[in-house]
């Protein structure tokens, strides 16, 4: 493959962060070709209607990067989320997804602010849009993701415990943003799965990438939470 300037194989308005993109690769192989793609690298496939076959290998060092790196995982579900009773809902899903993306984020010297979690959940959004039919969507507004009056303080408490025990300093060894963001978006989704089902992944990053901004000064750190106690109480949730 060679690089290849003009028209791009994605369209950037559906994905803003590539709208910097100038340079390419683009191949087209034949019967019997391969491609070589390294690691992490961007990569979109076109398969037509009429071949038969195709198929792709992963080749990997003996450990994988997280493992490596001694990373919290959920996607290989090496970590679970603590015990909480009862139904858990969007909010305290939010909750969990934040305090591993700005902790993670954090340790490898790129900080998370709104802006940034939107477009995480945005990403995640648009990775989940083409499994539309197999998912369960409602139009729910930002209040739904308040976690001040849905979240039971307790349920918060133990969260928050949770995740200052876990390790994030391997992300200090990583040195590429690209590499942060595709570890985040994996773990996050993982740990949104844990808390409200497969089903329920597209209304819940469609609400957090929408409503993050106003949700987020909501959340607050335990220190703050102790000084002013908010009266929280179970809510129901019906996803």
């Amino acid at each position: 493959p060679t690089p290849t300037a003009g028209m791009p194989p994605v369209d950037p308005s559906e994905f803003p962060r590539l709208s910097g993109l100038n340079e390419y690769y683009y191949a087209r192989l034949e019967a019997g070709d391969a491609v070589w793609l390294p690691a992490y690298w961007l990569h979109t496939i076109a398969i037509p209607w009429d071949v038969p076959i195709s198929t792709s290998v992963a080749i990997k060092d003996p450990l994988d990067l997280d493992d490596k790196l001694n990373l919290p995982i959920f996607y290989k579900q090496q970590y679970s989320l603590p015990r909480l009773n009862g139904p858990t809902s969007f909010p305290l899903a939010l909750y969990a997804m934040v305090l591993y993306a700005k902790a993670a984020a954090s340790k490898a010297g790129m900080p998370m602010d709104s802006e940034s979690l939107a477009r995480l959940f945005g990403t995640l959004r648009q990775r989940i849009e083409p499994d539309k039919g197999a998912q369960i969507e409602h139009d729910l507004p930002c209040a739904r993701l308040n976690a001040k009056t849905e979240v039971r303080a307790k349920f918060v408490k133990r969260l928050v415990g949770f995740f200052k025990g876990l390790k994030f300093k391997g992300y200090k060894e990583i040195p590429e943003r690209g590499v942060v963001d595709m570890l985040l978006q994996r773990e996050v989704e993982a740990i949104a799965q844990q808390m409200v089902g497969a089903l329920n992944l597209l209304s819940l990053f469609t609400l957090a990438e929408r409503c993050i901004g106003e949700i987020l000064p909501s959340i607050h750190s335990d220190k703050k939470r102790k000084e002013n106690k908010p009266q929280l109480h179970r809510q129901r949730d019906d996803l």
